[in-house]
Formats: structure tokens, C-alpha cells, sequence
């Protein structure tokens, strides 16, 4: 599309501004958990009592998760962050 054709952007608010940024991060956090049970799924699965997730879960998604009774812990190896979350007794994993 040529810069002519290109829609406009609508002037809106800070409060109209806030109130979509907010249904985003909403929409985002949905988003995480989602996938972050869907690894949960696949580890039990295989048998398994944790999974490990590529980066930081966000501080909403961590408090959820130990909500529900799951041990949520952030690993680093050497230039890499992950998420691991496990749900296993220690004489299970």
C-alpha cells in the first residue's frame, strides 16, 4: 500500500488510549495462560511433572499459577531466561 492510500489514524483520547492498551495486556495474559496449559497438557501426556517455557511469565500469570498450586520458578543458563512450573511432589519428579 502506498503512503497516500494509508488509513489515517483516529484521533482518540488518553483515556480511549488506556482503556485499549489495558484490553490488550488482558488479551496478551489470556493468551499466556492458554498456552502455557497447553504445555501443561502435553507434559502430563508424557508423564511428566513440569514444564519449562521459553522467558518470563508475566507477575499476573506467576500468582495465578501458584493460586492454583503449582511451584512456578525462573531459571537462568548462561544468556537465557525460562519458566519452569511443575506441579509433582519431590519424590515425583
Amino acid at each position: 500500500m502506498d503512503e497516500k492510500n494509508k488509513p489515517q489514524p483516529v484521533i482518540i483520547t488518553a483515556e480511549t488510549a488506556r482503556e485499549l492498551t489495558n484490553n490488550k495486556l488482558k488479551s496478551i495474559r489470556e493468551k499466556e495462560i492458554i498456552d502455557i496449559f497447553e504445555e501443561i497438557y502435553n507434559s502430563i501426556e508424557d508423564g511428566g511433572y513440569d514444564v519449562v517455557i521459553e522467558g518470563i511469565i508475566s507477575d499476573e500469570t506467576t500468582k495465578k499459577l501458584q493460586e492454583l498450586g503449582y511451584k512456578v520458578e525462573e531459571e537462568t543458563w548462561i544468556a537465557e531466561r525460562n519458566t519452569r512450573i511443575s506441579w509433582g511432589d519431590e519424590e515425583d519428579e
